[in-house]
């Protein structure tokens, strides 16, 4: 017994024996009415077929009616329907979250609520989101002024810009993050990480000018109530020579006068045996990981 899905038949396959000496057997006819080979059929299998397929016809009939007249009942209440769907998404997504959460040993920060543009963050036992608590090594900062990052390569400063924000951003958001009970922040109003890019030929732009225009955007845009993380501005070419060095040290100095929030990382031990260390705006503070 076959089932031909092209055709939607059902049919016997001759092989040559007896089955084709059959006087019930019927050449099958394909949906073109032409005959195919080696395939027979009988009238009760015929009528079976047809009674089959006019009821799946008539069964998709009737679940289209009934489904037509559900959505005519619930179409006055399809608003409510629709809110009620979206916090069940929301819902699962926090449980997941709680649930995951927990196990890793995450917590919540405390939150200030006060309406003031003073700005702070101190985060207890950090460790980046992505790995296990057990096995990173954690940090405890204090983040309330604009900060100078410096220390060698491979020495995890990436690691520390990105695990900040990312936990500022969970607490702001109300969920948990890799940091310890007792760890509290103020509430910000944006979030800025600008870390290395890549030139953009489609758009003409180089990827030191795609740089300096996401930092435009940034200076633009940001406020005393932001949190501020670029990594490594200039990437290989503003030591170069004093003349490109005066661009970070520019964008340090703005941003220290408006009293912003962040880590800005650079070579400081670097540009210390270029430039006088004067050159850096007075009462920025420095934050070296290899004093950590």
């Amino acid at each position: 017994m076959i089932y031909d899905v092209y055709n939607n038949l059902l049919m016997f396959k001759d092989e040559g024996g007896s089955i084709s000496e059959d006087k019930n057997l019927e050449k099958v006819l394909d949906r073109n009415h032409k005959v195919i080979p080696r395939r027979l059929t009988t009238q009760r299998t015929k009528t079976s077929l047809s009674n089959y397929i006019s009821k799946c016809q008539n069964a998709r009939l009737i679940v289209k009616n009934t489904l037509q007249n559900l959505s005519d009942a619930l179409i006055k209440d399809i608003a409510a329907i629709v809110q009620c769907s979206h916090w069940a998404v929301i819902l699962e997504a926090a449980s997941s979250h709680t649930r995951l959460a927990k196990m890793k040993g995450w917590n919540l920060p405390t939150l200030s609520e006060s309406t003031s543009d003073e700005t702070f963050m101190k985060l207890y036992n950090l460790t980046p989101y992505w790995l296990s608590r057990e096995e990173a090594v954690s940090n405890t900062l204090v983040l309330d002024s604009i900060y100078l990052l410096s220390a060698p390569n491979m020495s995890g400063k990436s690691t520390l810009m990105r695990s900040v924000l990312v936990a500022a951003l969970l607490g702001n958001c109300g969920l948990f993050a890799p940091i310890s009970s007792g760890s509290n922040m103020c509430r910000y109003d944006n979030f800025f990480l600008r870390t290395a890019s890549y030139d953009v030929p489609s758009t003409g732009m180089s990827s030191f000018a795609l740089e300096m225009d996401d930092l435009r955007v940034i200076l633009r845009d940001c406020s005393h109530r932001s949190l501020i993380m670029v990594d490594e501005l200039g990437r290989g070419k503003l030591l170069a020579c004093i003349a490109h060095i005066r661009i970070p040290i520019s964008v340090y100095a703005y941003v220290y006068e408006h009293i912003y929030t962040g880590i800005i990382y650079m070579y400081i031990h670097i540009l210390n045996h270029k430039m006088n260390e004067q050159a850096l705006p007075r009462g920025m503070d420095q934050l070296s990981l290899e004093h950590c």
